[in-house]
This record gives structure tokens, C-alpha cells and sequence, in this order.
């Protein structure tokens, strides 16, 4: 270790410098000046092994940056590194040091892990010496690192053994500066991971050269980026890939003077840049010889000044009218593009089209001081949106803007035909008192004479509270989807009204009589048949039993008339749990009620009931509870 601190510093030296007794023998107090002893400004006492004591060293750590250096032994191209390197890795980072690789080569059979605070010399590579290797470097996936580094001039070779040369899986700003990296099956670095937990944010690639020194393999790239975005790359030079640079779904990525090729005897590039991000910058980005698509473009509001498509015409697998210089995949697309050059490499291979875009008919995509040479379909002359002939372009940092001093009504966004309005989208012109209130939002439909015919929408502006005045229909197929967390309410008041299946709306119903009763199941049916929600078609299950009979599932309400008699209830252990069923003897002799199944009623054999007694027996799955 090269960490610079007071106490390696002078185990280092040795106690030569620390005013060690002669011959080697044990020192004496005797030989320091007693005002100078543990001195602030004088001599420390040295302890019996010549030493200058801990506590009496002064504090480096804020001035020196602390440093481990790999063993040169180890770069020796031949030996297995691998846990050699890790191990010096692992030690740095228990203490914040910077893991520094001088010359040599350094050669490892599985990933160097926790790669995040190094400095490689010119002369360091690290080499993958084993087939199926998952990467050279790479950062912990469940650490997120903040501004992490790998810096210096050194050299990442995966060949054909690794994936991937770096893989940085978790951070949050972390640089690499200044490095080449060598091969990578799938690619030469990659950014974030899809298995990590959150998105990894701000890599800053600068000067760097990523190149693949055997032929394009099929679905390789020069920088892929997952799970991670808000990048900055300047100053990158991809070669032999057969993607330069793919970006994931994210925003503000900004590339600078980034170069992407393929030398004709390795392979071609299919795509220069491949972007699934909004609001991405590119400023002197090239795609050299692209087989498919200089850039492929699949988010929104992309910028790209004095960027340039060329076609080589030494590359022979570039096919005369078929290579896309800027191709838009969105739908509505946005995009600007500032002097980009489009280069078919000759007239027998030129750009099938300057630009293209999925959506052909609606979006904007402006251009400005763009050139096209051996282009087949130039785009550049429409400088509106592809494929549209009559479009209103607003040129604003605020889009389109309606302003007024004071609040006014029928302010904002009228579309008509042969200048009769049909709708509108405008404020109300409420007067704005202070809280939020006035100005808020309506949308409304007129007729074929221009007449106002409803105003269907209307928002509020201090309460956010939408206002539906015309019926809404939702097609065949389509659901209402309800949060699951708050939930939703239908009426937020007991006397706001509301009506299903035709059934004109009513306030919230109120359902009456005991709990469980005949009559509040009567009354609950009937509520909501107001509603709409069922239709009553039911009949009330009384039973009159002038004889002794076994109780059915239908004999919900049982009037008992015929002398001394014995009214059998079903077996309680087949019966359902809460099954009600209720009892009333008119006669004026007793009514005796028994179980099926030796059941109990109460923890009795059985019940009686004298004249006009009225009792509910309820199952409770093993014997008869009356209540």
C-alpha cells in the first residue's frame, strides 16, 4: 500500500529518522531535551521500538489522497490475477482508498468486482483470460456508488471472452475518463441494469475509445445504457459494433463529438444511435457507413446540431437505397436538426431518404441549415411537420400562449370550419378573487351555424374538479380503472343521486328493521331495487304447518297451527354457518322444536315454544343458537 499517512510513513523510514539510539540499543530519555519532549512544536518521545508514538503524529489524511497500488508482479500477462487484484480492491475500499494498476498486463478469469475508485496507467490493461466471462470490470448490483471513477490511459480487454469490458450497474454520477476499451461480445461498456433496484443516473464518458478488434458480432454494441439515463458522453470514438450507442427510456442525454464506424473488412454498423429517450442532445455526433439508420429516433423533442449520415462507398455491405439517415419511430413525433449532414457515398450507394418518420401525418420536425448529397427522398425541404401541407407552426419557448391583464372569457383555442367555430377550448372568464379561484377551464361544441350548443367539460382551477354536463359513454371493451391504495367514491354526499340501469337516480337509501329480519332483508331488496341494481321479483317464504314436519330450506318463516306438534330443524353440521330460521307458534297448545342429527338447540335436546312465542334459530355449524 502507497497510502501516505504518519504511521506507514514512518514504519517506512524506519527510526533513523526518529532520532534512534546508537548501536541499536534501547533509546534513553536522556537523549531529547526534556522541554522538547511531546513539545508542540518540539520533539515526540519515541517509544521502545525507536518509533515515533501514533498519538503524536500528525494528521495527513486531508492533504494526501489515499492510494493502493496492485502489486507489478502481477501484470505479467500470464499469471492469474484475479484474486490477487481483487483482494487489493477489496482492501481499498475498506478505507477509501483509490486502487491504482501501474504497467502491465493484467490478466483475470472471472470479473474484477466493486470496480469503481481506480486509476489505470497508460500501460495497465486488464485482460479477460477465460471464455464465458460476464464482464472485465464491474460495479456491485446491490451498491449504488456516488461518483465513482475509472480514470487514467489504461486499457479494458474483453476479446471474445467477456460480454461486456465495463459494466457499471448502480451508481449515481460516476465517470470514466480517458480509457480504451478492447471486444465485448455484447457490449464494450454498459450502464445500469435492469435488476437493480432503482434507476442509475449521470455517467459522464469522456475521451474515450471503445473498439471491437475482431469482426462485428451480431448484436453488439458500442455502449449500451439500461435502467439508467441523464448521461453525458463527449469526445467517444465506437468502432465494430453493429450498434454504436443504445439508449434506454430516460431523458436528458447529451452526446458530444461521439464518432461511430466499422472498418469494411471487420463487419458494417446497423445503427449509429439508437435512442428510446426524450429530450436527448446531440452536438457533432457522426454514424459513418450505417447498413440501416444513422440515427434511430424513438423518443420525443430530440435535438441534433451539425450532426451527419454518411455512406462510405468502399464498404460493401451498404446497399444503394435502403440506408436512413434520421428515422423518427414516435408517434407525434418532435424533433429539430441543426445543420446535419446527409452523405450517400456515391451514385451508386446513396441515403434511401434523409429523414423519415413512422407517423407520417402529424408531429413537427424542423430543420434548419441541413444538406443532402446522394440522397434518393429528401425530407429537408419540408420544414414543418413529415407529410402534413397545411400547418400552423408556433415559434415560442412557451408554445402557444394566450394572454390577457384581466380574466376574459373565451380566451384560448377555437378550431372552425370556413371560419365557423365548432369547438373551443378556452377560460370561463370567472373573476380570479384571490385562492385559486376564476379562470377555469371549459371546453365547448357549437353547431353548423357556429351556435353554442353545450359546454361538455368544465374545470375548475382552484379545485382541480372536473364537471361532466353531457353523457359519457364508454365503448364496448373499455374499463374504468379505480385506484388502489385511497380508493374511489361514487357520490360524496348521502344526498347527491345516483341511478343504475335506467332507473331514475335517488339519494342513498336507508334500509329499515332489525338486523337480520325478515323485514330488513325485505327492506334492503327493495332499496336496491330503487337503485337499479336488482330487480324484486321475489315472493316471502312463510309456511304454515298445521302438522309436525321436518323444516326445509324453503321454510324460512314457519307459523305453527295444529295442536301439540313438533317442527324438525335440518341438521345444524349440514346446514351453512348463519342460516337463519324463524318459529312462531299461534296454537294454544305448545309447539316442541327438535334437530335432525341428534343436533342441540341452545345445548339442549330441544325447544319449546308456548302460544304466540316467536324465536329465530340461527346454525353456528355445530349446534342451533336462537336469538
Amino acid at each position: 500500500m502507497a497510502a501516505i499517512t504518519g504511521a506507514s510513513a514512518v514504519s517506512d523510514i524506519g527510526a533513523s529518522c526518529a532520532l534512534a539510539a546508537p548501536n541499536g540499543t534501547t533509546p534513553s530519555a536522556a537523549y531529547i531535551p526534556l522541554a522538547e519532549k511531546g513539545a508542540a512544536s518540539g520533539v515526540a518521545v519515541l517509544d521502545l521500538n525507536a518509533k515515533v508514538p501514533l498519538s503524536q503524529l500528525p494528521d495527513f489524511s486531508a492533504t494526501f489522497a489515499m492510494v493502493s497500488s496492485v502489486p507489478k508482479r502481477l501484470g505479467n500477462g500470464t499469471t492469474d490475477a484475479t484474486s490477487g487484484v481483487q483482494a487489493v480492491i477489496d482492501s481499498a475500499a475498506s478505507f477509501g482508498a483509490q486502487v491504482y494498476f501501474p504497467d502491465g498486463v493484467y490478466k483475470v478469469t472471472s470479473p474484477l468486482e466493486n470496480f469503481h475508485n481506480v486509476h489505470l496507467s497508460k500501460g495497465a490493461i486488464i485482460t479477460a483470460g477465460a471464455p464465458g466471462m460476464a464482464a472485465v470490470v464491474r460495479t456491485q448490483l446491490s451498491k449504488r456508488y456516488d461518483n465513482g471513477a475509472i480514470v487514467g490511459g489504461g486499457t479494458i480487454d474483453a476479446n471474445t471472452n467477456a460480454a461486456i469490458g465495463i459494466h457499471v450497474r448502480n451508481f449515481l454520477y460516476f465517470k470514466l475518463n480517458n480509457l480504451t476499451v478492447h471486444g465485448g461480445n455484447a457490449a464494450g461498456i454498459k450502464l445500469g441494469d435492469s435488476r437493480a433496484i432503482g434507476r442509475a443516473a449521470e455517467a459522464i464518458l469522456s475521451n474515450i475509445r471503445i473498439i471491437n478488434n475482431g469482426s462485428v458480432i451480431t448484436g453488439s454494441r458500442g455502449i449500451l445504457s439500461e435502467n439508467s439515463g441523464d448521461h453525458s458522453f463527449a469526445q467517444v470514438l465506437v468502432m465494430n459494433y453493429e450498434y454504436g450507442v443504445t439508449l434506454p427510456v430516460g431523458n436528458n442525454a447529451m452526446l458530444e463529438d461521439v464518432h461511430v464506424w466499422a472498418e469494411p473488412s471487420k463487419g458494417a454498423t446497423k445503427i449509429g444511435f439508437e435512442d428510446f429517450s426524450n429530450s436527448s442532445h446531440y452536438s457533432k455526433c457522426h454514424a459513418d457507413a450505417p447498413i440501416e439508420y444513422g440515427f434511430r429516433l424513438y423518443g420525443y423533442q430530440t435535438t441534433l446540431v451539425q450532426c451527419g449520415t454518411y455512406l462510405n462507398p468502399n464498404v460493401p455491405q451498404v446497399v444503394d437505397n435502403t440506408v436512413v439517415g434520421v428515422k423518427f419511430e414516435a408517434a407525434y413525433p418532435i424533433g429539430t436538426l441543426v445543420g446535419h449532414y446527409f452523405f450517400g457515398g456515391s451514385g451508386a450507394k446513396r441515403l434511401k431518404s434523409d429523414i423519415e418518420a413512422a407517423d407520417g401525418n402529424y408531429g413537427l420536425i424542423q430543420h434548419f441549415g441541413c444538406s443532402s448529397h446522394n440522397v434518393v427522398t429528401l425530407r429537408s425541404l419540408y420544414n414543418r411537420s413529415i407529410g402534413m401541407t397545411v400547418r400552423d407552426r408556433v415559434l415560442s419557448t412557451e408554445g402557444f400562449e394566450a394572454d390577457s391583464p384581466t380574466p376574459l372569457g373565451n380566451l384560448g383555442l377555437s378550431i372552425k370550419t370556413n371560419t365557423l367555430d365548432r369547438w373551443k377550448i378556452v377560460s370561463d372568464g370567472g373573476a380570479e378573487t384571490g385562492s385559486n379561484t376564476g379562470t377555469g377551464l371549459a371546453i365547448r361544441r357549437y353547431d353548423d351555424n357556429g351556435a353554442l350548443l353545450s359546454e361538455p367539460i368544465f374545470i375548475s382551477r382552484s379545485s382541480g374538479t372536473i364537471v361532466l354536463k353531457n353523457t359519457m359513454s364508454l365503448s364496448d371493451g373499455v374499463n374504468l380503472v379505480t385506484g388502489s391504495t385511497t380508493g374511489t367514491q361514487f357520490s360524496t354526499s348521502p344526498a347527491q343521486k345516483i341511478g343504475f340501469y335506467g332507473l331514475a337516480p335517488v339519494a342513498q337509501q336507508a334500509v329499515a328493521g332489525p338486523r337480520g329480519s325478515a323485514a330488513a332483508q325485505a327492506s334492503l331488496t327493495a332499496k336496491l331495487a330503487n337503485l337499479g341494481l336488482v330487480t324484486d321479483t321475489t315472493v316471502s317464504p312463510i309456511s304454515t304447518k298445521t302438522t309436525s314436519q321436518t323444516i326445509t330450506a324453503a321454510d324460512r318463516y314457519v307459523i305453527s297451527d295444529g295442536g301439540t306438534l313438533i317442527q324438525t330443524l335440518p341438521d345444524p353440521t349440514l346446514a351453512s354457518v348463519g342460516y337463519p330460521v324463524t318459529i312462531k307458534n299461534v296454537n294454544v297448545s305448545s309447539c316442541t322444536v327438535r334437530s335432525l342429527g341428534g343436533g342441540l338447540i341452545d345445548g339442549a335436546a330441544s325447544k319449546t315454544l308456548p302460544q304466540w312465542a316467536t324465536v329465530t334459530f340461527i346454525t353456528d355449524g355445530t349446534q342451533w343458537l336462537t336469538v
